[in-house]
């Protein structure tokens, strides 16, 4: 449920900042669902370290994945003794498993920056090298975090001050203090701006 703040009330509001009618259930909400399996999409370890290596290691072709899914049904199948089914028939499966992955799946951004100051005589080398961020969409991966069920419950979407007994502030979290109320304040602002 998102919420619109306005002097210190909480509205729900749909993802537009509509504010919704007063006792409104909650828009649906798919939490992720956790597998029993901890290598999940993969079946198992082996598997997993299979399209990793295959895949993110080597860098594979297709056609040299198959000839090493070929190769590994082939080595399987003489150990056990019998026909054993392929994990995957082909790499084009692998790659299917492999897109299936939800978690983490949030897109990398990377950006380059260097020191573009005056130089020194003898700069020291940081000042010569260029420099790689990655990083993610801070916005996104917020989703994620409000999408897991660990979070349930326990995440606070109102603004609040707590004080103690001695009638001092206290700052226990993000929703607690000046700069959540200040931002909030701020998107009043361009909310009601772009409402008119």
């Amino acid at each position: 449920m998102l919420y619109f703040i306005e002097a210190n009330l909480a509205h729900p509001c749909d993802e537009d900042r509509s504010i919704l009618p007063s006792g409104s259930a909650p828009l649906p909400w798919e939490p992720h669902t956790k597998s029993d399996n901890p290598w999940d999409p993969f079946n198992n370890q082996w598997s997993f370290n299979f399209a990793y290596q295959e895949f993110v290691v080597c860098q594979n072709s297709e056609a040299k994945i198959n000839e090493g899914l070929d190769i590994l049904l082939a080595a399987i199948s003489s150990a056990a003794g019998e026909k054993i089914e392929p994990i995957w028939n082909s790499a084009k499966q692998m790659y299917e498993t492999i897109d299936s992955i939800t978690e983490d799946a949030l897109e990398w951004k990377q950006a380059t920056f260097w020191y573009n100051g005056k130089l020194p005589q003898n700069p020291p080398c940081w000042m010569l090298e260029a420099y790689t961020l990655s990083y993610r969409n801070s916005e996104e991966v917020l989703h994620e975090q409000m999408g897991t069920p660990d979070f349930d419950g326990e995440i606070d979407y109102v603004l609040y001050m707590e004080f103690n007994e001695d009638k001092k502030r206290v700052w226990s979290n993000l929703m607690s203090g000046n700069w959540a109320y200040k931002k909030a304040i701020c998107h009043c602002f361009l909310f009601l701006t772009f409402k008119h």
